[in-house]
């Protein structure tokens, strides 16, 4: 299977099923169900909102106006239109019975 996510998001330093920097591991089995209705860590919202998809702060944290401070990857260069459309469909999906 390949990720959806870069390996820039789940490398040993960021959110790997080590290291979870801010509780986030996207690296281990069983996503999305381990990240739709769960809060997010650092401020209010959530990891991929059920009600209002667009509003997860997944989605929100690697846009040009991230919450929380900082535009993810961190230290690396912005998602890519492409990337940005496939994570968008990824958590629309995630949330499509």
């Amino acid at each position: 299977m390949v990720s959806i996510f870069p390996v820039s998001c789940s490398t040993s330093s960021c959110h790997s099923a080590q290291s979870q920097q801010g509780n986030l591991d996207l690296e281990s089995p069983g996503l999305p169900n381990r990240l739709v209705g769960k809060p997010a860590h650092g401020g209010p919202g959530l990891l991929i909102d059920p009600q209002n998809p667009s509003q997860s702060v997944l989605l929100l944290k690697v846009s040009a106006n991230p919450p929380f401070q900082f535009q993810m990857p961190l230290g690396a260069p912005p998602l890519s239109p492409g990337e940005m459309a496939c994570l968008q469909a990824w958590v629309q999906a995630a949330v499509t019975p």
